[in-house]
């Protein structure tokens, strides 16, 4: 037992009710930097008929938002409703009609006194919701009919989240969400619907039916900002009555690289290292910010790992330092020459055993420069290619960005476990802080 002489069960509530890594966040208060975005959603949701669609890329919170969102709006007398698109659009309907006719929690309704000139007979009655029969839908129509009666006996003001709407591939379905919107609000259907997905998902559903777009408030997600990733750190280290430096919660919001899932993973894991400290901690040091990352890269997502691991793992290791390069800028989309200047920079960096068994050569004439380029360029051509999971892409001629962000930050997080810090994760940090302090963190 450490940091402030909690016994674990405290140390566990105090945590989690700060931090939320492994599940979607629900609750306004856990939802750092998204009030406009709630505030947009209020307003959409002002307007009869009107839905929302929320993309972005992968694990930027977009169904923390939703599901948030949903709560603040669905009405009191039932629960909102979230359904994952991973299956058709009838099946899909089923589950939502399934999901409205399923017995709830039996409510006790109020206590009914009888006189009959005998003493008074007192009795409790209890209300519950019986499963409705469900039969096949075979249609938009038959879908919507079911719908509306299914929701008026579920709640007043019910709200369904579609997460995942990337998830539809066919375009007859996608043609049928469509469908469904438009009839939804053309009919007065007394429901609020919010759909997540990436970017192209939104896309395509507005290009199988026009109308759609009148129908939809979209709202594109960006990656935290960095006032909000300081204040999940700082919120949670507060209530543990730990101190985290200022250049420490500095590093953690430059590593995350402004997912949020990657803020809270961090801050998890440094907080529980300092709880099985055997004394009581009231300072994080950079030893325990670098266990912190350790452990974090170590318990990161099998996918994300497997795709690094694709990327990198060949007859060499040395093709992680170009995945560090090509991450290392606050821009997603770098041209090759200035991604040449990271690699450098970062060999510079690297121990000179490592440096030695990366570039191949000692020396660093005019001729080892130029075979120093030669074998970058090919080291990065191959990243685009199916055996290295194409985990770059070639955007134009010279250019190149990772296929998913999610993976980008999780190749941030690998170079700082390897003792590597990059670059400034997004431009308006240099804003926020002083040259001396980025130059600081990006020297280690």
């Amino acid at each position: 037992m450490s940091l402030r002489n909690l016994d674990e069960p405290q140390f566990r509530k105090v945590l989690y009710s700060r931090l939320s890594p492994s599940r979607p966040i629900t609750s306004i208060e856990l939802l750092k930097g998204r009030s406009k975005k709630l505030q947009q959603i209020r307003e959409a949701f002002a307007s009869p008929g009107r839905h929302v669609f929320i993309y972005g890329d992968r694990g930027v919170g977009k169904t923390s938002l939703a599901q948030t969102a949903a709560n603040l709006h669905n009405s009191a007398d039932a629960g909102p409703i979230s359904l994952s698109c991973g299956a058709s659009f009838f099946q899909i309907i089923q589950d939502l009609l399934r999901n409205c006719s399923a017995p709830r929690a039996r409510s006790t309704g109020t206590k009914k006194t009888v006189r009959v000139g005998m003493p008074v007979i007192g009795a409790e009655y209890q209300v519950s919701r019986d499963p409705i029969p469900l039969r096949q839908i075979t249609s938009i129509n038959e879908a919507v009919y079911e719908l509306r009666n299914a929701l008026q006996g579920y709640a007043d003001e019910p709200v369904v989240v579609f997460d995942e709407f990337d998830l539809v591939t066919d375009d007859l379905d996608k043609q049928l969400f469509a469908d469904l919107i438009k009839q939804v609000s053309d009919q007065d259907i007394r429901v609020k619907m919010i759909f997540t997905g990436i970017g192209r998902s939104i896309s395509d559903l507005l290009k199988v039916h026009n109308s759609t777009a009148r129908y939809l408030e979209t709202i594109e997600l960006q990656r935290l900002d960095i006032d909000s990733r300081l204040e999940i750190i700082n919120d949670c280290a507060d209530a543990l009555k730990v101190e985290v430096g200022r250049d420490t919660a500095i590093r953690i919001a430059m590593v995350s690289d402004g997912f949020p899932h990657y803020v809270h993973l961090i801050c998890e894991k440094i907080f529980w290292h300092l709880f099985n400290k055997p004394d009581v901690v009231h300072k994080v040091i950079a030893q325990d910010y670098v266990e912190g990352i350790c452990q974090a890269a170590a318990g990161i997502q099998a996918f994300l790992r497997e795709a690094y691991n694709q990327a990198t793992r060949k007859y060499t290791n040395d093709y992680e330092e170009v995945l560090w390069a090509a991450a290392d800028s606050p821009l997603l989309e770098r041209p090759s020459t200035e991604i040449f200047l990271s690699y450098k920079r970062i060999l510079a960096h690297l121990p000179p055993e490592r440096r030695i068994s990366t570039t191949g050569e000692v020396k660093r004439d005019e001729a080892s420069e130029e075979n120093l380029r030669k074998r970058f360029n090919q080291k990065i051509n191959r990243l685009k290619h199916e055996a290295h999971g194409h985990i770059l892409i070639g955007t134009r001629t010279g250019w190149y960005e990772f296929r998913e962000n999610l993976v980008r930050g999780y190749v941030r997080l690998r170079a700082e476990e390897a003792g590597v810090p990059l670059e400034v994760d997004h431009h308006l940090l240099r804003s926020k802080f002083s040259t001396e302090v980025i130059k600081t963190l990006a020297t280690g």
